[in-house]
């Protein structure tokens, strides 16, 4: 069955390739964009499970938070910790706020200070929910911390409800638009190629990590 509905598949992209190579490129470019977004997000997933064995149902909502994050520091320029369950934010000032029409300098720094206090946001949440969370439950039930993850997720869901509201939170355009490549019918947006640049460091450095890890642990296991 799986062999028809692969065949089936690899037909009708042949297909389409045949027909309409142009379009069928221009898709592929943009599948490419969007799921090496989806495969970052998955090898957070991974790497978690491969290291404490553990589905972390919080992964995706600890993204949302960095998100927020690099919103206020875009939008107001400021560092902002939430104090949950209240809807105070502390905001430290960073002098990070940038627009499109920002001097390039701005720009840089406005970027580097996103991905520098984004991660370092999400690193001490992550950190502090296993310490918290699944650190006294490693030896308990898989059932255990598996409800526990649930329960974060929740948490941190509610914080940002409670930090940024229920509706859309937009991020200024602040690197230039437009398209690199126009050939053919064939586009290729500045998206897709900051996405393509970025990404695939973004996933292997953390695969590296994730195969030491696992060889360390099986050098532990063989030494015992």
């Amino acid at each position: 069955m799986g062999a028809v509905l692969a065949a089936s598949i690899g037909y009708w992209l042949i297909k389409n390739a045949v027909e309409s190579p142009d379009r069928f490129l221009e898709v592929t470019l943009i599948g490419i964009t969007n799921g090496s977004i989806y495969a970052l997000v998955a090898l957070g997933y991974t790497l978690v499970y491969g290291i404490i064995e553990l589905i972390n149902f919080a992964h995706g909502d600890n993204f949302m938070l960095g998100t927020f994050q690099t919103n206020g520091i875009v939008n107001a320029g400021s560092f902002q910790i939430p104090f949950f369950p209240t809807s105070f934010v502390l905001a430290i000032p960073l002098g990070a706020a940038a627009t499109a029409n920002s001097s390039s300098g701005q720009k840089i720094y406005t970027i580097l200070a996103c991905l520098f206090f984004s991660m370092l946001f999400c690193m001490v949440i992550n950190v502090s929910i296993e310490r918290i969370g699944y650190k006294p439950l490693r030896n308990q039930p898989k059932l255990a911390p598996l409800i526990t993850a649930i329960g974060f997720s929740f948490i941190l869901q509610n914080i940002g409800l409670a930090w940024k509201g229920p509706g859309r939170v937009p991020i200024p355009d602040i690197l230039p638009k437009g398209n690199i490549i126009e050939t053919h019918g064939i586009t290729i947006t500045r998206p897709f190629v900051d996405t393509s640049t970025v990404n695939p460091n973004s996933l292997v450095h953390p695969e590296l990590l994730s195969a030491h890890e696992r060889l360390r642990r099986r050098r532990m296991m063989a030494q015992a």
